[in-house]
């Protein structure tokens, strides 16, 4: 019986290894090909990060009836936006870069500017169908010019 167990252990410590030694090379193309897990990690879009961060916690507090805190997570949403472009333009940057904060400044804008007031509103409205449509097609609209 002493000699399965280790074998065992010899097997579950060389499958760890592989597995280890696996996750290690994928790790080392990624910091070859210089990309990222996802998206860019530099000073040119923390703002927006934080503005849609804002926006997300702003709709928790819109769904637990905090309306005050979720109007001023939209007034912080509504700083890091003014200065997110003119903070990203602080750098230069490649094309991709310069492509995805594009992207993720329009996901942070739909986030803060077209779901959360929608939600506040509704959420103010104690769930009126009526107001539910509005804030949809409002929102939607917004989505439309983004």
């Amino acid at each position: 019986m002493n000699d399965i167990g280790r074998m065992l252990d010899e097997a579950e410590t060389n499958n760890l290894q592989s597995v280890v030694e696996k996750i290690a090379s994928i790790f080392r193309y990624m910091e070859d090909q210089k990309q990222k897990l996802l998206g860019y990690y530099n000073y040119t879009v923390i703002l927006t990060y934080i503005g849609m961060l804002t926006g997300f916690i702003g709709i928790v507090y819109a769904f637990e009836k905090n309306t005050f805190g979720a109007v001023i997570c939209l007034m912080i949403a509504g700083f890091c936006d003014m200065f997110d472009g003119t903070i990203a333009s602080t750098k230069e940057r490649t094309q991709q870069e310069k492509c995805f904060g594009i992207q993720i400044d329009s996901f942070s804008d739909l986030i803060c500017f077209g779901a959360l007031p929608a939600i506040i509103v509704y959420s103010q409205s104690k769930h009126n169908q009526i107001v539910l449509m509005v804030c949809s097609n409002q929102a939607v609209k917004f989505t439309e010019n983004v």
